[in-house]
């Protein structure tokens, strides 16, 4: 899908239970990036990080290490979005894509985003899984920023 690195941090409304995953660990999350990396007939797998909540991830601000250009920083809310993201006109920046639990963003998450410059934007009116959010999320990235 061209995404370039996956950054896994917890949420103050997220199911706690999948902090304590052991994927990262016991190689399974590499088992499943190989794999897709294989039938999309890709060779780039890109490296999976993860920080303990949303303010650490903020403060590291990760995406600056692979961003040549000002990043194009977006928070997919499903429950207080800004706009759409099907509304947004196309670039040739860099996107940094944030997607939440499917309780969405608490108010304080709201908050951090709005001070670190992401838009808040929706990827339509029906929560999604997350990891069906995150593929939505990327597609059309792909199709909004292509240059």
């Amino acid at each position: 899908m061209g995404v370039s690195a996956i950054d896994l941090f917890g949420t103050d409304l997220g199911e706690k239970s999948y902090r304590d995953t052991k994927l990262l660990d016991d190689g399974g999350s590499r088992a499943a990036l190989v794999e897709g990396a294989v039938q999309a007939r890709d060779t780039q797998i890109p490296p999976i990080k993860m920080f303990d909540n949303l303010q650490n991830w903020l403060n590291e601000r990760p995406w600056e290490d692979d961003c040549k250009r000002v990043p194009l920083l977006l928070a997919m809310d499903n429950v207080r979005p800004e706009g759409s993201f099907f509304n947004q006109s196309p670039t040739n920046r860099h996107a940094v894509i944030a997607i939440g639990p499917e309780r969405g963003w608490s108010q304080n998450e709201r908050n951090l985003f709005e001070q670190a410059g992401f838009l808040r934007l929706s990827i339509g009116a029906r929560p999604l899984r997350t990891e069906t959010a995150w593929i939505a999320a990327a597609i059309l990235a792909i199709e909004k920023t292509e240059e």
